[in-house]
């Protein structure tokens, strides 16, 4: 029996203007091989290849994702293609400004998931916003719809500075999304 071996799962960017392949494809447990990558250019192959190498095991298509394949050589992997956000910027939460600044949030739980961030703001209860029900004290950020409570902040950071670099990015994302890239 073969050696099974199990994908790493890292973090990473390719650079521009590298050869690249779009595929349908899923990740399937093996139980001679350990972990299996099974790409096709659509959704059907992938199923058809995935039903004729697993045997017993049904495809379950609800499992696969688009995906972009690279040369390995091609790619930045790892802690240098993520950049975390710096520890020695985070503070408790009883210094966080209360004037509706907004800063980000490192709250307990965002949809289920332990310890999320988002960029929220302090409001202060009553009235905040016209033509809107009272509120309670707290912190809120924008859901897509409206705002809704930060559910249990624990720090909290300053939003990063505007750099020259970063404002030549948003103009340039700004101008793609208005061309409709």
């Amino acid at each position: 029996m073969a050696k099974q071996a199990d994908f790493p799962m890292n973090y990473g960017k390719v650079p521009k203007k590298q050869r690249c392949a779009e595929v349908i494809g899923t990740i399937m447990r093996h139980r001679n091989y350990g972990d299996v990558f099974i790409a096709c250019s659509d959704a059907e192959n992938t199923e058809k290849l995935f039903n004729r190498i697993s045997g017993k095991d049904k495809c379950r298509p609800s499992l696969f994702q688009e995906m972009v394949v690279f040369p390995a050589a091609s790619a930045v992997v790892g802690d240098k293609a993520r950049k975390p956000l710096p520890d020695d910027a985070w503070e408790f939460m009883d210094t966080a400004p209360k004037d509706g600044r907004e800063v980000i949030l490192l709250v307990q739980q965002r949809a289920g998931i332990s310890h999320r961030c988002l960029v929220g703001h302090y409001m202060p209860g009553g009235h905040c916003i016209d033509d809107h029900p009272p509120i309670s004290a707290g912190w809120y950020f924008w859901n897509g719809c409206s705002f809704d409570h930060a559910a249990k902040p624990l720090l909290w950071m300053p939003l990063p500075e505007t750099t020259p670099r970063l404002a030549q990015l948003i103009a340039k994302a700004e101008a793609n999304a208005k061309a409709g890239n």
